[in-house]
């Protein structure tokens, strides 16, 4: 019977897309999809006529070689020998190591018309060019008359190893991602961008992300993507003053930036309007120093997801700890009634030159209670003891996500798991070094049995002596605990055995509520 609302054809494409695995965001180099599954949906769409359509628009919606496409039209054929003409050549075959394919000969009507039945199908792209060669694009723009090669195109990954790319660039595009493979390519990405940040011609770009050296008309050509949502620039910015030239995206509400030794000041915006006024997440790679004026660009009470790597500033242990001190205020005095995520991570080589605790720099954050995630890496000050645990506990009632710098000398005892345990009820992953060796008898816990449902326990590089008394400890805090992860080669197959033994408990009480008929408790 007809549904009331959708055809057959639309119901069958649903169907088989089933059967195709999501496509990757990472850009894949020399790697090509598993073929599985694409050799299931050409048995569909050979197997009937009702078949045949959305099998095909399944098979043709992400492609990540484009020759496949290139392959339909008669004149696309592989070279038998090698010609070097020039240096840049080099690297082409260099990469592929096979002769290139080329475009030569006439294409007819017909031709084309089966060329395009099948280009109108790709809606997400995945392209390096390593097999064709650069003159296959330029011809195929030139009989086309600059119509775009693939007029439905929504998504593109691409690492240009020469100008092909920009034959690609379709109207339709919402998502595009750059890599420049080398700085021999830097300049396809410098003219790509520049294409792209026509408006009017690509109206519904609202996803990119570059990773490349750009050039100061580059950095300063994205505000005039005007509907951009989530933006990405990685290597190569030096000017902190991009900063504030991004905040006039009045829909961004996504940015990640990476700053490599910046060499000018952070200026502020107009004051006649709000700074990244949708903004919602921001992740920040910079030196420690610039963190605080970047901050204050933003508006208050906004922004929810916050990431920050801030980089090497003074060698100087009491400088470092007074930075992150006024960072961390910095935070809370903007952004605490919003904020829901937090990951920080300064660096490693500074701050593990100052072991010595300081829970007074880490608790302004205390007074963000809406927080969900928190993400502390390679803070070696960090040494909370169940204490100070506690109060973190109590603040972050509806914590999902903590992981708190690791150590194998740890201050905290199996008193913070149970606080984190009887406090925060909303707890899925945690992450936190415990001293585990010296662990009192399961009889004289008074703690109840809990039913948390704790998920993933990362115990880091936390000492251990008996696996058993851990394992039954863990499992009376964490009944639902699936994964015990640890970071200590020396300690790792320990705590793999806990893994083991709480698999073993929980086996247990399944046969044990099969037998009683009770399903309530894990």
């Amino acid at each position: 019977m007809p549904h009331h609302a959708l055809k057959n054809e639309d119901i069958l494409r649903e169907i088989f897309m089933h059967l195709s695995p999501a496509a990757p965001r990472k850009i894949l180099i020399f790697v090509k999809f598993d073929a599985l599954h694409r050799a299931t949906l050409l048995n569909a769409a050979l197997s009937c006529r009702s078949f045949h359509n959305p099998a095909l628009d399944v098979l043709w919606r992400t492609m990540d070689d484009i020759t496949n496409l290139f392959r339909i039209l008669p004149a696309f054929y592989k070279l038998d020998e090698i010609y070097v003409k020039d240096v840049t050549r080099l690297l082409f075959i260099q990469l592929t190591l096979l002769p290139p394919q080329v475009l030569d000969g006439p294409i007819s009507e017909e031709d084309w018309s089966r060329f395009d039945m099948y280009a109108r199908r790709i809606r997400q792209l995945i392209f390096v060019d390593i097999e064709a060669d650069p003159t296959v694009y330029t011809r195929m723009t030139w009989l086309k008359k600059s119509a775009p090669l693939l007029p439905c195109l929504t998504s593109l990954s691409a690492a240009p190893l020469g100008p092909g790319m920009l034959s690609l660039l379709s109207p339709t595009l919402r998502t595009v991602r750059i890599s420049a493979p080398s700085i021999q390519n830097y300049p396809v990405v410098w003219v790509a961008l520049e294409v792209l940040t026509d408006a009017e011609r690509f109206p519904y770009l609202e996803e990119l992300f570059v990773q490349s050296s750009l050039t100061a008309p580059s950095l300063l050509s994205f505000p005039r993507i005007t509907n951009l949502r989530d933006l990405t620039i990685l290597e190569g910015v030096n000017d902190l003053g991009i900063f504030t030239t991004l905040s006039a995206l009045r829909r961004l509400t996504s940015l990640r930036i990476e700053f490599e030794e910046p060499s000018s000041f952070v200026t502020q915006p107009d004051a006649s309007s709000i700074a990244f006024p949708s903004l919602e997440t921001l992740s920040l790679a910079v030196e420690i120093r610039y963190v605080i004026p970047l901050l204050q660009v933003l508006p208050s009470n906004v922004l929810q997801n916050l990431g920050i790597t801030a980089g090497l500033g003074v060698a100087n242990n009491s400088r470092e700890k007074l930075n992150w001190s006024r960072i961390f205020e910095t935070i809370t005095s903007k952004f605490s009634n919003s904020l829901k995520s937090l990951r920080v991570m300064p660096d490693d080589v500074v701050m593990h030159q100052t072991p010595s605790n300081d829970f007074r720099i880490f608790e302004p954050l205390l007074d963000i209670h809406g927080l969900e995630v928190a993400e502390f890496r390679w803070f070696a000050w960090m040494l909370f003891s169940d204490e100070e645990y506690g109060k973190i506990a109590s603040a972050w009632l509806k914590a999902r996500k903590l992981e708190f710098p690791s150590s194998d000398m740890p201050k905290a005892t199996l008193a913070s798991l149970q606080c984190f345990g009887l406090t925060c009820r909303y707890l899925r992953h945690l992450a936190i070094s415990f001293d585990a060796r010296n662990l009192p008898p399961i009889d004289t816990v008074t703690l109840p049995s809990l039913s948390h449902a704790l998920e993933t326990l990362d115990v880091q590089r936390s000492p251990i002596k008996s696996e058993r008394a851990a394992a039954r400890h863990i499992d009376r805090l964490f009944p639902s605990v699936t994964d015990v992860l640890s970071g200590s080669l020396s300690s790792n197959m320990m705590w793999h055995d806990v893994g083991d033994l709480l698999s073993v408990l929980k086996a247990v009480r399944a046969d044990e509520r099969a037998r009683d008929g009770v399903t309530s408790r894990p």
